[in-house]
């Protein structure tokens, strides 16, 4: 039978309640005063609540027994699990609710809302009287008794045992209490205990039954106390400052001032001491990075001069040189130009003034002679001014000079092939065909190594090192999952204490997305092809295996590994994603609670939840993967060293297996998600196509060219010279002499030995094209 808090008056002062029923319910105490705890329960005492001063041999006054103090023992156990690493958080968490069981004046701050009627027909069993829906424990049942006598009379006289029923005894328990808390120590306890960790995950994000972060104080202790499926008692906390009146109950209530410890602090109590947290466990403890700036005599420039000097330190050296030697090259310029134009300037505009002067005067001799001949008459000084008086300047002259060398040796050079073509063409014939004849060592790579690393550098020689003593690294293949609905969806997940709750999830958690996800990772596993010798080759055959032979299971990292690619538990359990998210918080669990499955991959390997989920947002530094939006499923094969020489069987088959893969995946389509896909050989079939593609562009550009040859270099006079004047002559051997220039500079490269790949057809006729035309 329920009873509601007015009722609750009628108790005394101090105790509210006093002796363990079973599994955390305690009897609710009427008389008020707290009892002496039995010496034989003082051990327990100080080992469960080591705040509470006690003298040897002296029972202290207390509101609980050692029943309630066994339970306060199985409680301990849980959350040492969770917070025992540091010590400040372990026994602030063990102070509140050891003040809320035994403290002898607990009245102050505690205060029961709802009690419950039971049976009790032994001190052993116990069975719940009112509503069947309030039900607190399902096995609470009457059992019978067996009087102790009458088992001795069995054992003497070997007959039957009489059974019979004790009493039923009813008592009052306490269902839900109302706990006055202060507000500071309510903050020292969240602050003391918020970056603890356990495995992959804040302990206080699981007595929160939070995700990333999400946890503040009201929500820890609304969690602790009233969402707690483990705990019978609900507590209802309420955050005061001071001395506080409940409307409700109509009573004044102080919470307790005892002191949290702060992470940074050792705990010093009556009967134990501990250490300081770790630095991993209390942000307080790790060392402080001083970053305080130099003093400047004056503050603006001063903190001008140090960001300039950071960025100038974070350059590199290449760079600091360039910038220097580029700015020495600009002041040389601006002196020069300043040297020779500022004496021009004067010599300008000092002749501009005597040429003014020799105008004025010029134009009335003129008009003197005009009056006197009737005419205008002209002077002989009226000629075109010598090269003298317009002088140009210093550059200028070098400039001229230099255009007058390079135009009387090329005028040389023309007078001598023109005169002399046998010395030239047949020379000029045979150097272009010794280098356009070194093509035929020409080698064609579409390896990205090759093409984008030296083979003298640092990289390429220690892959090369890896490479021969290791072997060649994995071969990946990525299937990268974007849904095509980006809305989050709130989903039910089972919370660490065994609690039913609401969280908002990303889409790919989304039940129809997972299963079409999974139904094709499960067909890329058993995807397979024919070779033209006939043989299948399935991903098995090529794939890594760690554990092999023990384990023949590939080696694919993917969300669904958490539950070893069921698909069965996927599209029947109710609460899955409580498997995911105990996987992804402790990828290394062995068993979760949620399902009693382990989290290892079915290869048996773990699964980082970094690499199956991507685009998810972060919080305090701390990546919220529950909110992720795409999902990555990553595939592992193994790898072979390339010969030359002989082929590699067993490469081949792993290219063939890429190949039709890449052509499967360009096909696929989803209702649920966009696909992007790649395997290894991706990039070097982009190239190799690129390349192919390209060639219709430089095709086209060499049209382009000699149609502009033709038409912006040809004079039409008439129909009858049509080809002599487009110069088609002249535009055939301008394409002839670049396709010449490119075949020759690949002849130099080949014999030179260095690969190279179709893409140089593009760029080399381009860059040739720009100078020749």
């Amino acid at each position: 039978m329920l009873y509601f808090v007015l009722k609750f008056k009628y108790i005394s002062t101090k105790c509210i309640w006093y002796e363990g029923i079973r599994d955390g319910f305690n009897q609710v105490y009427r008389n008020g005063q707290p009892k002496p705890l039995p010496l034989t329960d003082i051990s327990l005492l100080n080992e469960m609540c080591p705040h509470i001063p006690t003298t040897e041999g002296v029972s202290p006054l207390l509101c609980c027994d050692g029943k309630q103090l066994t339970e306060i023992q199985k409680f301990k156990y849980i959350v040492d699990n969770l917070i025992g690493r540091c010590p400040s958080c372990y026994f602030n968490f063990l102070r509140i609710f050891c003040e809320m069981s035994c403290n002898p004046d607990h009245d102050q701050f505690i205060w029961p809302l709802e009690i419950f009627n039971i049976t009790r027909p032994n001190n052993e069993e116990v069975s719940i009287k009112g509503n069947e829906d309030e039900v607190i424990r399902k096995d609470w049942a009457l059992t019978d008794y067996v009087d102790p006598e009458e088992e001795q009379e069995h054992d003497a006289d070997k007959a039957t045992s009489k059974v019979v029923t004790k009493p039923i005894e009813t008592v009052e328990v306490i269902k839900k209490l109302r706990y006055f808390i202060s507000e500071e120590q309510a903050n020292d306890f969240i602050n003391s205990c918020w970056s603890v960790r356990i495995n992959f995950q804040y302990a206080v994000d699981i007595l929160c039954g939070s995700l990333n972060r999400a946890c503040d104080v009201k929500k820890l202790f609304q969690y602790i106390g009233l969402k707690n499926a483990q705990s019978p008692i609900k507590i209802d906390f309420i955050f005061v400052n001071g001395t506080y009146y409940d409307k409700e109950i109509k009573r004044t209530f102080q919470p307790s001032k005892a002191k949290m410890f702060a992470c940074d602090q050792p705990v010093v109590l009556p009967h134990l001491s501990r250490e300081k947290c770790t630095c991993m466990d209390c942000n307080a403890m790790c060392p402080k990075i001083n970053h305080t700036k130099k003093e400047s005599f004056i503050s603006k420039n001063g903190t001008f001069i140090e960001k300039f000097k950071e960025k100038i330190y974070n350059l590199h050296i290449i760079t600091i040189i360039a910038i220097g030697l580029y700015s020495v090259f600009v002041i040389i310029f601006i002196f020069a130009c300043l040297y020779e134009c500022i004496p021009n300037l004067k010599r300008n505009k000092k002749s501009s003034l005597v040429e003014n002067i020799r105008n004025d005067k010029t134009d009335e001799i003129e008009g003197e002679k005009k009056n006197l001949n009737g005419g205008p008459i002209k002077d002989e000084s009226d000629s075109e001014a010598s090269f003298s008086e317009q002088q140009g300047g210093f550059l200028d002259n070098i400039g001229m000079k230099i255009d007058d060398g390079l135009h009387h040796i090329f005028t040389v050079i023309g007078r001598f092939c023109a005169y002399n073509p046998r010395y030239t063409i047949i020379p000029v014939l045979t150097i272009i065909f010794v280098l356009c004849f070194g093509s035929r060592y020409y080698t064609v790579t579409t390896d990205p190594v090759d093409l984008w690393v030296a083979s003298n550098s640092r990289a390429r020689q220690e892959k090369a090192y890896f490479d021969e003593k290791f072997g060649p690294f994995y071969r990946i293949a990525h299937l990268i999952l974007v849904p095509k609905n980006k809305k989050n969806i709130s989903l039910l997940y089972k919370t660490p204490l065994e609690a039913e709750e609401k969280y908002t999830f990303g889409p790919v958690f989304e039940r129809n997305f997972l299963l079409d996800a999974l139904r094709l990772q499960l067909f890329v596993e058993n995807f397979n092809v024919t070779a033209a010798s006939g043989k299948t080759i399935y991903l098995n055959n090529t794939c890594y295996k760690p554990l092999e032979p023990d384990n023949n299971n590939c080696a694919i990292l993917s969300l669904f590994q958490y539950h070893q690619n069921n698909l069965t538990f996927l599209s029947q359990e109710r609460l899955y994603p409580s498997q995911y998210l105990e996987c992804i918080q402790a990828p290394l669990t062995q068993q979760t609670k949620s399902f009693q499955r382990t989290c290892m991959g079915k290869f048996g390997g773990p699964i980082d939840p970094y690499m199956v989920l991507g685009a998810f947002p972060s919080h305090d530094g701390v990546p919220d993967y529950a909110k992720a939006q795409a999902l990555i499923i990553t595939i592992i094969i193994n790898n072979q060293r390339k010969n030359k020489e002989n082929v590699n069987e067993q490469l081949e088959d792993t290219l063939l297996w890429e190949q039709h893969f890449l052509q499967y995946m360009k096909t696929y389509n989803s209702k649920w998600f966009d696909v992007k896909y790649r395997a290894e050989r991706s990039i070097e079939d982009e190239i190799e196509r690129e390349s192919k593609s390209d060639i219709k562009t430089v095709l086209i550009s060499y049209l382009i060219m000699f149609l502009y040859i033709a038409i912006a270099l040809g004079r039409i006079r008439n129909i009858r010279h049509l080809f002599v004047d487009m110069k088609v002559s002249l535009g055939i051997a301008g394409v002839a002499l670049v396709t010449l220039s490119v075949w020759a500079s690949v002849g130099i490269f080949s014999y030179m030995k260095i690969p190279t790949t179709l893409i140089i057809f593009e760029v080399i006729p381009f860059l040739v094209l720009a100078v020749g035309v």
